[in-house]
């Protein structure tokens, strides 16, 4: 059983990242078609969490990866599971606008001298309604696309990646965005509020008429700006995080998987053949995950680098196991 020496896995896709990214991708789309429209319903965002939170869970479970990066993934599977129950929610909002929208068109119908104080309340009701839940469905459609983004950056965040400082940049945008959007909405939407109270203050069938005309001049893309500037923040958010996301890999803790080369000279033979013991564990002490070194560092037999920063490798001849300075883990 002496002289073996570990020679990691290799470094391949990452599990579960396809489907991070492919949610991603669905918000992008989400947030490409909100700047020109200016909202919408929350449709792709609601596959889009689903898929993220999905592949978070097998990024966190099957890589590899430290406790800390495990629990920033699980920590990520769960904000893009909000995502998906904000954008669920906006969608039942935007089902009853429509709903709303008709109402109004009735109670704005037929309206004369006998019935125009009764409809006049009634169409200020409806539009104070309809208002309440554009404010609602926009906000909540830039938080839940600005989500899929944040989702995608907090096991990164909790890892050890020397980078990881990158992650705070969606975080930033993200709260860019939850301030902006809001305060653009309400500040749309004023000069409909401001014509509702003329309505409501209106004391004749002509001055309704004159305050409806005025309400019908205002523009309806000045009420979604906000959204717009949101759907542009959570764009370009987005191609951040799939960019960050496909960069920066976390590292996998040593787990004691991987191959076994015999260094020259040694027999190939399957390390775990006698009494099923891992020979990199002394059956009378634990390993210690920072070695404590009792002999000096020695080039190993054969020179290894190591799989994710290309560094040469230390043979620790105590534990017979290659050692990555840089990293400060064993290969």
């Amino acid at each position: 059983m002496d002289g073996f020496q570990v020679v990691p896995k290799k470094a391949g896709k990452m599990k579960g990242s396809g489907l991070v990214i492919t949610g991603l991708v669905f918000g992008f789309f989400q947030a490409l078609l909100t700047i020109p429209r200016g909202g919408g319903y929350a449709y792709l965002v609601l596959v889009g969490g689903l898929l993220g939170g999905i592949g978070m869970i097998i990024v966190g479970f099957k890589n590899g990866f430290s406790n800390k990066t495990k629990k920033g993934a699980m920590i990520g599977a769960v904000i893009f599971f909000v995502a998906l129950a904000l954008a669920s929610y906006q969608v039942i909002l935007f089902n009853g606008l429509v709903d709303d929208m008709e109402k109004l068109d009735q109670n704005s119908q037929n309206i004369n001298s006998d019935n125009w104080k009764e409809k006049k309340s009634a169409m200020v009701d409806d539009m104070n309604g309809i208002l309440d839940i554009l404010v609602q469905g926009v906000i909540l459609l830039a938080a839940s696309t600005g989500l899929l983004a944040v989702g995608g950056t907090i096991h990164i965040l909790l890892s050890d990646h020397k980078k990881k400082r990158l992650m705070f940049i969606p975080i930033v945008l993200f709260t860019i965005a939850m301030v902006a959007v809001p305060m653009l909405t309400i500040t749309g939407v004023s000069s409909m509020r401001d014509a509702l109270d003329d309505m409501e203050a209106a004391e004749s069938q002509r001055d309704v008429e004159k305050v409806a005309d005025d309400v019908n001049a205002i523009e309806p893309m000045d009420m979604l700006r906000g959204s717009q500037v949101g759907g542009a923040i959570n764009l370009v958010n987005l191609i951040l995080v799939m960019v960050l996301f496909k960069k920066l890999k976390p590292l996998p803790e040593f787990s004691g998987e991987g191959s076994f080369a015999a260094p020259l000279g040694y027999p190939q033979m399957n390390p775990y053949s006698q009494m099923g013991q891992n020979p990199l564990m002394d059956s009378n002490a634990q390993m210690n995950p920072t070695p404590q070194y009792n002999t000096p560092l020695q080039p190993a037999p054969q020179q290894y680098y190591c799989e994710y920063c290309g560094q040469p490798l230390q043979y620790i001849a105590q534990y017979q196991r290659n050692y990555c300075q840089n990293c400060q883990q064993f290969r």
